[in-house]
């Protein structure tokens, strides 16, 4: 026939495909093909092996005759011979192969190179049947291992945005009490991102204060080394300023952003992590709020104490560390002491006795107290119990969980004390809330973990200090 001229192409056109590709394209096409025709074969069906299922898209390039010589259709082996006569051979017998291979292309489904079929391999299961195969499979595994069902994790963002939605008001009250006729109303700021907005004047912003402590060690390489060999003691809790340094920097922070205080090293020093306040301060180029004194630091409004109605005179004991020492020397003055303290409670109208922690453990670094220790101290509180109501509370050493609230301690571990006095003893959680009967007094308190913690992250309070200022900051832990 009458040959055309090739029409041009246009300049950025991609290169032509070479001969070898092109014959590569047709040797998949055709295998895809006479694989095709195969399985619609019955009796080609059962000489086919299994891996002849796969899609010519997987067969890498570089093995594409590979499958030819493994599954060879029934007309494959007459090209063979035609291979060995010669090009002139070989070229007729590619034509009558591709002559053969028209015929199913007429029908209306076409078969390219890529063409994904469904294959016993390729169909998904159903959702639920692969769950319980997961399932099963775990279970074979690790049969004594239980999923927990927890819900989602949460961070501390969400207990000091409550924090500050519960005290927001009364510290604002009492930042008004003090700066109203200094700062204009509009120099109140709702949110912390407004510090910068209007005057270039004092402001007054709210949020939670948060203090940088460098010296501070890294909790979470501190597991990684230890490995749950042993237990983790990061030094001693009752060391005032042990976590100090002078490197520390206090922040202010609400929903919106974080903002630097520029303050002397004094309020940096005496202040801590988790307190609700308002500051007065200036805005600075910097992007902070510089704050000239500790007194422009407040906390909240506390509200008036309520009256108290006449009661019966008696007494409110408080104690702590009843447990038996692990010094030798010391256990004739702990007797002693522990007699004296019965026979307090016998004699004088104490109306209640809280044990405000080491009921049973004074120092966790030992071993566990042996069961004559706990024996005797159950027998102890059975004798205070016979005389009045005995609440006790868990310490930081007693054996319940360490982080605050902490549970009651297990009653087995009192039997002869819930036994005596007709319900007058009690194991209670830490912090602990109750009102003494017959009067109109109410206690709220703890065993005395958040103030060695506050001491810990400041300098220059002592404990009656920072009690206060966990009073005036109407929290009972700022720092947890």
């Amino acid at each position: 026939g009458r040959q055309m001229a090739p029409t041009p192409a246009p300049a950025p056109s991609p290169p032509a495909l070479s001969g070898d590709q092109k014959q590569r394209i047709e040797d998949n096409r055709r295998l895809a093909m006479e694989r095709k025709r195969a399985r619609e074969e019955e009796g080609a069906a059962s000489a086919t092996p299994p891996s002849s299922a796969q899609t010519p898209s997987a067969t890498p390039p570089s093995q594409s005759t590979a499958p030819s010589q493994a599954s060879a259709p029934p007309s494959q082996p007459q090209s063979q011979p035609a291979a060995k006569a010669g090009p002139k051979a070989g070229a007729k017998a590619r034509g009558k192969a591709k002559a053969k291979a028209a015929a199913p292309a007429a029908s209306p489904a076409k078969v390219g190179p890529k063409t994904a079929e469904t294959t016993p391999e390729k169909t998904p299961p159903p959702v639920a049947e692969k769950a319980q195969a997961l399932a099963k499979t775990a279970c074979d595994a690790k049969p004594d291992i239980r999923t927990p069902q927890a819900g989602e994790w949460k961070q501390y963002v969400g207990l000091y945005h409550a924090r500050l939605r519960q005290l927001r008001r009364p510290v604002t009250e009492e930042a008004r009490s003090i700066w109203g006729g200094r700062v204009s109303p509009q120099g109140f700021r709702s949110e912390i991102c407004t510090y910068r907005q209007g005057s270039a004047g004092e402001v007054v912003v709210v949020g939670i204060l948060f203090k940088t402590l460098t010296a501070r060690e890294n909790i979470i390489r501190l597991y990684r080394e230890n490995q749950l060999k042993t237990h983790i003691r990061d030094g001693d809790p009752r060391t005032p300023g042990s976590l100090c340094s002078d490197d520390d920097a206090l922040y202010i922070e609400d929903a919106s952003m974080r903002l630097r205080l520029r303050a002397p090293q004094e309020a940096i020093e005496r202040l801590c992590t988790g307190l609700v306040a308002a500051v007065l301060g200036t805005p600075t180029a910097d992007g902070c709020l510089r704050v000239d004194r500790l007194e422009d630091v407040v906390l909240a409004r506390l509200p008036p104490p309520p009256p108290l109605r006449s009661a019966p005179a008696g007494y409110l004991a408080l104690v702590s560390g009843l447990a038996a020492p692990r010094d030798a020397a010391n256990a004739e003055a702990h007797e002693a002491a522990l007699e004296r303290l019965v026979s307090f409670v016998a004699k004088e109208e104490v109306r209640r006795l809280v044990v405000c922690g080491g009921a049973l453990c004074v120092d966790g670094d030992g071993p566990a107290p042996p069961r004559e220790a706990i024996a005797k101290a159950d027998a102890m509180y059975a004798r205070m119990a016979a005389g009045t109501e005995v609440h006790v509370m868990p310490g930081r050493e007693d054996p319940t969980n360490l982080s605050l609230p902490q549970m009651p301690m297990h009653p087995c571990l009192f039997r002869k004390a819930q036994e005596a006095g007709g319900g007058g003893f009690r194991s209670v959680s830490n912090p602990y809330r109750g009102a003494v009967e017959g009067s109109s007094l109410s206690v709220l308190g703890h065993s005395g973990q958040p103030v060695e913690d506050l001491l810990r992250v400041t300098r220059g309070r002592r404990p009656l200090d920072a009690l206060r200022l966990c009073l005036e900051g109407m929290h009972l832990a700022p720092t947890a």
